[in-house]
């Protein structure tokens, strides 16, 4: 996996190494040890999945605070995503900061934003 730093502290785009062969590809799409070098959450409580039917269709912003904070993975595994994330923490040195992005595939990590 390739991880790039985003505008906001502890966000990163997650590319995964695809290693393809005639039959499609592989890949991981999390590793403790690899998350655990970049200091991400490596014990997930939950994992959740949405499924929009309608091209277009928008979702509302997640937010949850101490003790119920979560960290947040998104990944686009078809279609298009514009996803954007706002840093609500505090004591955070990117506080009260945004940013957006487009893809698809997607795949990014939000260290409890």
């Amino acid at each position: 996996m390739k991880f790039t730093p985003l505008p906001l502290n502890g966000a990163y785009i997650i590319e995964l190494d695809k290693h393809i062969d005639e039959r499609g590809y592989f890949a991981r799409i999390f590793c403790k040890q690899e998350f655990a070098i970049y200091d991400l959450v490596t014990d997930f409580v939950q994992m959740s999945t949405s499924f929009n039917k309608n091209k277009g269709q928008i979702r509302g912003m997640h937010y949850q605070e101490e003790p119920y904070a979560e960290t947040k993975i998104v990944r686009c595994t078809s279609g298009s995503i514009y996803d954007v994330m706002i840093d609500l923490r505090k004591d955070s040195p990117t506080y009260n900061q945004w940013y957006g992005a487009q893809g698809s595939p997607y795949f990014k990590y939000q260290n409890n934003l």
